[in-house]
């Protein structure tokens, strides 16, 4: 929950705000690649899910499904929705670090999922790929997600210390290697880009989406090496190096869309926090096309927000993908499909949004896995499936509702591009009275 200024906070060391502005792009300008193609109207469908927190009964009933893990029980029955999307966002909550230890220290070993010792608590420093609350999964969860269809994730979270620097850079190899896009971290020992672009092409059409992603903390652990992009300055503002982000890729002529996808607000609330909501319009007014939330762990509003003269799509919160709370609010989460549009003047809009609510099946629920995602249509038996579906009712727009789309064969493929830089003429966020909190934030999930 955020309570203060300082909760909204990624705790930097001295000078790190400063590489964090060249991390973004905002360093000096570089070649860009040739301008996207703007003949005609042509629309992209981005598909977009929430949190990919799992926790240790998750990573178990993966592990006992085959040595290379068997992460795709976990959303069998939702995959053909994944792939309906030209191209697919994740929010990757947590470290893929494989080998790295509670402790810190490397192991070859096929180590064992951690549970029922607390995950890397007490005693337990030689587990490897835990749960709550230090979270760290096999490279296998990477293979499956990407197998669903997953193009493209945010790095930027809570829990991306989880592993402390070792295991940023651990993860932005394994994604890297991979070939998915990412957003929101970098490695501790170069000035790569904090920022993603990613280009759907296909024989009749080309669009470029740049990709931005920020948290406001890391559960108390110090940013020394400037990963982690923050959302917010020390005073609980929205960060201005992430609006001169938006706003310089916005202008770029290389760059079609800009998405923003923030790890804010208040967990298990479905209001949005008055920081969010700032943090949005902000975000519209410096150039967003849309931005689509996560953290809450829970669903929250969706809406079109108006700022400097714009208009951005804005998703506050998707909820959970794959995660083990259990509360049913916490049980379902938000499969999100957005239209982005090309106007016969190259301009690129946001529109035709179309939810489907997802569901985590349990025991009989669930058919043969302990756990799987489900689409919460009525029929979904239980208790637990009747409140979801209240809570959806209650908090989202019903005219927004969609179903399942069908998956289509890709014409067009996603390409990682290189990040280059782009030009700004702002100051560095000034460090000030407060920028390093004595004490420590909460861990959250």
């Amino acid at each position: 929950m955020i309570a203060s200024a300082s909760a909204h906070r990624v705790l930097l060391s001295a000078g790190a705000f400063a590489a964090l502005h060249l991390a973004l792009g905002l360093g000096p300008a570089a070649a860009a690649p040739p301008p996207a193609a703007t003949a005609g109207r042509d629309t992209v469908t981005v598909a977009f899910v929430g949190d990919v927190l799992l926790h240790d009964s998750l990573q178990i009933q993966a592990a006992e499904h085959g040595p290379d893990g068997g992460h795709h029980t976990l959303w069998h029955r939702v995959r053909d929705g994944l792939a309906a999307a030209e191209i697919t966002y994740a929010n990757l909550e947590g470290p893929v670090a494989e080998g790295l230890r509670c402790d810190g220290r490397l192991t070859a070993a096929p180590p064992a999922v951690s549970y029922a010792k607390g995950g890397c608590g007490p005693g337990n420093g030689d587990a490897v790929y835990t749960g709550y609350p230090l979270f760290n999964y096999p490279p296998a969860l990477l293979d499956a997600l990407a197998a669903a269809g997953v193009d493209v994730v945010s790095t930027a979270n809570n829990h991306a210390l989880d592993r402390r620097a070792l295991g940023v850079d651990m993860t932005v190899d394994a994604l890297a290697a991979r070939g998915i896009a990412f957003a929101g971290t970098r490695r501790s020992d170069g000035p790569a880009a904090l920022h993603a672009l990613t280009e759907v092409r296909s024989p009749r059409r080309r669009m470029r989406l740049a990709w931005l992603a920020c948290t406001y903390g890391t559960n108390g652990l110090v940013d020394g090496l400037a990963q982690v992009a923050p959302c917010y300055d020390h005073d609980g503002s929205p960060w201005p190096g992430l609006l001169a982000a938006t706003r310089n890729l916005a202008l770029q002529p290389a760059v079609d869309a800009v998405i923003v996808t923030p790890h804010w607000g208040a967990e298990y609330r479905h209001t949005p926090h008055p920081s969010q909501e700032r943090l949005a319009r902000e975000l519209t007014a410096a150039g967003a096309t849309a931005v689509v939330g996560a953290h809450p762990h829970v669903v929250q509003p969706m809406a079109i927000v108006s700022a400097g003269g714009r208009e951005a799509f804005v998703a506050y919160s998707l909820g959970n993908f794959v995660a083990d709370q259990p509360d049913p609010a916490t049980r379902v989460g938000l499969l999100l499909y957005l239209d982005l549009v090309r106007s016969p003047n190259g301009e690129v809009a946001a529109g035709n949004p179309r939810y489907v609510p997802l569901f985590m099946a349990r025991a009989e629920e669930a058919g043969p896995w302990r756990r799987t995602l489900v689409p919460l249509t009525d029929d979904v038996p239980g208790a637990a499936a009747r409140e979801a579906r209240a809570v959806v009712l209650s908090v989202l727009e019903p005219a927004w509702r969609g179903a399942l789309e069908a998956p289509r064969a890709r014409a067009a493929v996603v390409v990682p591009l290189a990040a280059t830089a782009v030009p700004a003429r702002i100051p560095p966020p000034a460090a000030g009275p407060g920028a390093q909190p004595a004490h420590r934030q909460p861990v959250r999930l």
